[in-house]
């Protein structure tokens, strides 16, 4: 598959993303990326309503793109998206269970474990300051995620040095090899 043959949805992490960000970059750079907008960017009932209201509005196959808390956002909400629609997933640097719990005043509840319903691969760094690397391999092996090593890469964002991320464009290609 091609980005052409997809309608990219966004689910970025809690609060606002900087403009130097890769999603951001990537929702600007690729005409059919779209972003998960909701008044409430936890995976509350009305974010998830929103991840489903951008399925249902796709024109084509959708691939979810998350990074950090949208990553688990996407994963809570995987079973009640259309799954006919939903080709797969592109889960990038979550935070582990320990740092989850801090969030957004304890509001996010620990990341599932059952497998995902559609194919995923989950990049994960073995310096992310949010996520220990064991508990990402452990994650991505229960979702039945390709699990991707990103290196020495930190959080995956902006501040880390990972504004355009083209390495991240490149992975992202490999995995949509996969998906056709």
């Amino acid at each position: 598959m091609r980005v052409a043959d997809l309608d990219l949805l966004f689910i970025s992490q809690t609060g606002p993303t900087s403009p130097d960000h890769w999603i951001t970059r990537w929702c600007a750079k690729l005409s059919t990326a779209r972003r998960v907008e909701a008044d409430d960017v936890r995976a509350t009932p009305a974010r998830i309503v929103a991840m489903a209201k951008g399925v249902e509005r796709a024109e084509r196959p959708v691939l979810l793109i998350g990074h950090s808390t949208g990553v688990v956002a996407a994963a809570l909400a995987a079973h009640e998206l259309n799954g006919a629609r939903v080709v797969g997933a592109f889960l990038v640097a979550p935070p582990d269970d320990a740092t989850l719990s801090t969030l957004d005043g304890g509001a996010w509840p620990a990341a599932p474990r059952a497998r995902l319903p559609f194919p995923s691969a989950l990049v994960a760094s073995r310096t992310d300051p949010w996520a220990a690397f064991a508990e990402n391999q452990t994650r991505a092996l229960a979702w039945g995620s390709e699990f991707i090593d990103a290196g020495d890469a930190g959080r995956l964002d902006a501040d880390s040095g990972h504004g355009p991320w083209p390495d991240g464009l490149l992975t992202l290609a490999s995995f949509l090899r996969k998906l056709s």
